[in-house]
């Protein structure tokens, strides 16, 4: 998904998560304490640099709101270096993480708390880009497909071999995000389009077994109220929606020949209930 303006909507669920105080701690590399608040010179407000940017860090890495924009700004940096990646980039995730450190103890001062240090290598702030070769859906379906031999890929992937390429991209990455450079690394990886599917049909298939399970805890009578006539409008809804799903993958004949299966067992299922209804001589 782009966006329209990212970096300016970052900056707002920056401003909105970070006071001015804290921004000020983290420009100038001060130690984070995790239990420790201050209080701003200006207004008397209470904050604490280690919460916000503990969450800040949470929106670059996907907790919080904002996720879609930071991984928009990544795609965006790479596409200017070079515009052919657009047709290849399947995925930008970033994990943040680490990104907070390792706590560190002042060892001369007892009354030093735990503090933490996110602005080196061991920060990490890593982002991933996974890419598809657009060659591989020109291929035969059930051919073999060797990703390292694909031309396309393999020339992206020469060309963010480069370190000042990658160093320059990551300076302006940092600057969006409000990080060390230091603290990024970057990972390109490939996936053929079947990997694509694969990937994407487990993942939402998960999903929607999830959403199954939960409906399915309705059922208990002892924490809700309902009959029978409430639930056939739902499986009627959840069928015509498995029709739909089957016509798109194996076509209006399939889904057809599914439909009137489901009609004879339905009918099959009235008949055999009237017949249970009937009066026994």
């Amino acid at each position: 998904m782009s966006y329209k303006n990212s970096k300016e909507k970052l900056i707002k669920v920056r401003n909105k998560v970070l006071q001015p105080e804290t921004e000020s701690c983290i420009e100038a590399k001060k130690r984070l304490y995790k239990d420790r608040t201050y209080t701003s010179v200006i207004d008397d407000t209470i904050y604490n640099p280690f919460d916000e940017y503990q969450k800040w860090l949470g929106v670059l890495g996907g907790q919080y709101a904002g996720a879609g924009l930071a991984r928009s700004i990544v795609k965006e940096h790479l596409i200017h270096e070079n515009p052919d990646i657009a047709k290849m980039i399947n995925s930008v995730s970033i994990d943040t993480f680490s990104a907070m450190g390792e706590p560190i103890y002042n060892k001369m001062a007892l009354e030093e708390f735990e503090h933490y240090w996110p602005y080196d290598h061991g920060a990490p702030v890593k982002i991933t880009v996974t890419l598809v070769a657009p060659s591989s859906s020109r291929r035969k379906p059930k051919k073999e497909f060797d990703m390292s031999k694909d031309k396309e890929i393999n020339s992206i992937i020469r060309f963010f071999d480069d370190y000042l390429i990658m160093d320059d991209i990551a300076q302006r990455v940092a600057e969006d995000f409000f990080i060390n450079k230091e603290q990024i690394s970057f990972e390109f990886k490939t996936r053929s389009r079947e990997q694509k599917f694969e990937f994407l049909m487990q993942k939402r298939l998960k999903l929607l077994q999830h959403r199954f399970a939960s409906i399915g805890k309705l059922h208990n009578k002892k924490n809700y109220t309902y009959s029978i006539e409430d639930w056939l409008p739902i499986k009627e809804e959840i069928i015509t929606e498995l029709v739909t799903l089957i016509e798109k993958f194996e076509g209006t004949n399939n889904a057809e020949s599914f439909r009137s299966m489901l009609e004879m067992f339905k009918n099959y299922q009235i008949k055999k209930e009237a017949l249970d209804q009937e009066p026994r001589n």
